[in-house]
């Protein structure tokens, strides 16, 4: 699908944009990105987690200890709908929700119910229909940094 002038320029400016970051990131570590990169940072993982494997790859993945950022940043930038989302993926988890750390994420996905972790199979179904153009958001919110 053809993109047209106005989504291929969203399109570089958020791609150039994490890149930079990323270099960041190798560099720097993530706890030292200013505020705006990481809300980038973290919902470009989670969208291509989720695009790639659903929210169980997304939370089984080191990127799922950003996911409190994430939804802070789909929320900053505009995407409320796909916020709320995710929130309801992180209402899967026990109290108080998904761990930061990577490891004891896993053993709460792994202790969790097939029942309940079959549950993630429709949140990525809604998550994947889109309903904020997280793209442009993020453009648009990038824009507005700038100035």
């Amino acid at each position: 699908m053809a993109r047209t002038p106005e989504e291929q320029a969203d399109f570089d400016l958020v791609t150039m944009h994490f890149e930079r970051v990323s270099v960041l990131v190798d560099s720097q570590g993530y706890d030292g990105l200013p505020e705006h990169d990481k809300l980038i940072y973290s919902i470009w993982w989670l969208e291509g987690d989720v695009n790639n494997g659903g929210f169980d790859q997304y939370f089984f993945n080191s990127y799922g200890n950003y996911v409190a950022d994430a939804i802070r940043g789909l929320e900053v930038i505009g995407a409320k709908r796909a916020a709320s989302i995710v929130v309801r993926a992180t209402m899967l988890f026990p109290r108080p929700g998904p761990s930061p750390d990577r490891h004891v994420r896993q053993n709460q996905l792994d202790a969790m119910d097939e029942a309940v972790r079959a549950q993630f199979q429709s949140l990525d179904e809604a998550f994947l229909e889109y309903p904020d153009d997280i793209e442009r958001l993020m453009a648009s919110y990038l824009r507005g940094q700038r100035r």
